[in-house]
C-alpha cells in the first residue's frame, strides 16, 4: 500500500494541496484483487439487468415510503437521484413513474422521470401521456415532468415499463381502445404482455409488466 500511493502521490504531486488524502480507490481495488485472487477467491458480480433491478427496487422503495410519508413529489425525486448519484461510481439509474387518483373529484396527476408512456382510455378515445426527461441518477438535479386530467366512470388507465413497448405504442394503443368495457383488469394485463412478448427481441428489452387500472366507483357531478 505504501509504495503504490507513494508512486501516486509522485505522478500527481503537482495537482495535489497541503493535505491529508485518503488512499485513492484504484489503489484499494488493485489491493483487494491481488489479495482476493492469492486466496483463491472470487466475487460474484451482477448481470446489467440485475444491476438495473437492484437500482429499481432501491428507487422504488425510497419513492413509496416517501410518498406514505406526504413529503412533496420533487422533494422525492431528489432523494432518489441523489441516493442513485452516490451509489456507487459507475452509472446507476431508474425511472420513476407515479400517478396519483382523487377518487372524490377524478382529478388524475401523473409524475414522471424518464419513465415509458401511460395510456389513458376515455369515453372511447385512448390518449397518451408521454413527457420525455431523463431518469434520476445522470443529473445533479431533477424534477419530475407533471401532467393532470379529470377522469369520469369507466376510464381505463394503463402504465407500462419500457418492456411493454417493444412494439411501439401503436399496438398498444390500438389493444386498449379495442378492449371490451366488461373486460378485467386481469385480462388487459395479460394481454399488454403478450403482445410485448410477441414482438419483442431477445434480450432487446427489459421484461414487459403493466399496471392497469379502471375508475370503477361513480364521480360526483
Amino acid at each position: 500500500v505504501q509504495a503504490l500511493s507513494l508512486e501516486w502521490l509522485v505522478k500527481h504531486q503537482n495537482e495535489l494541496e497541503t493535505k491529508v488524502y485518503d488512499i485513492p480507490d484504484e489503489i484499494d481495488d488493485q489491493i483487494g484483487r491481488v489479495k482476493l485472487a492469492a486466496m483463491g477467491l472470487a466475487i460474484d458480480t451482477l448481470t446489467p439487468e440485475q444491476e438495473a433491478a437492484v437500482d429499481s427496487a432501491m428507487a422504488a422503495g425510497i419513492a413509496t415510503r416517501l410518498w406514505q410519508a406526504e413529503f412533496p413529489a420533487d422533494a422525492i425525486l431528489q432523494t432518489v437521484n441523489a441516493a442513485l448519484l452516490t451509489k456507487s461510481r459507475e452509472e446507476s439509474l431508474a425511472t420513476l413513474d407515479i400517478v396519483t387518483v382523487n377518487t372524490h373529484t377524478g382529478r388524475l396527476d401523473s409524475y414522471k422521470a424518464g419513465a415509458a408512456a401511460t395510456l389513458l382510455k376515455s369515453r372511447g378515445r385512448v390518449s397518451r401521456i408521454d413527457r420525455p426527461g431523463l431518469p434520476p441518477g445522470i443529473l445533479p438535479t431533477h424534477a419530475f415532468e407533471h401532467y393532470h386530467d379529470a377522469l369520469s366512470d369507466g376510464d381505463v388507465l394503463l402504465m407500462v415499463s419500457d418492456g411493454a413497448l417493444a412494439a411501439g405504442v401503436t399496438p398498444l394503443e390500438n389493444l386498449l381502445r379495442e378492449f371490451p368495457a366488461q373486460g378485467t383488469m386481469e385480462a388487459l394485463a395479460q394481454a399488454v404482455v403478450a403482445t410485448a412478448r410477441a414482438a419483442e427481441r431477445p434480450c432487446a428489452m427489459p421484461p414487459p409488466s403493466s399496471i392497469p387500472a379502471r375508475q370503477a366507483d361513480p364521480l360526483p357531478s
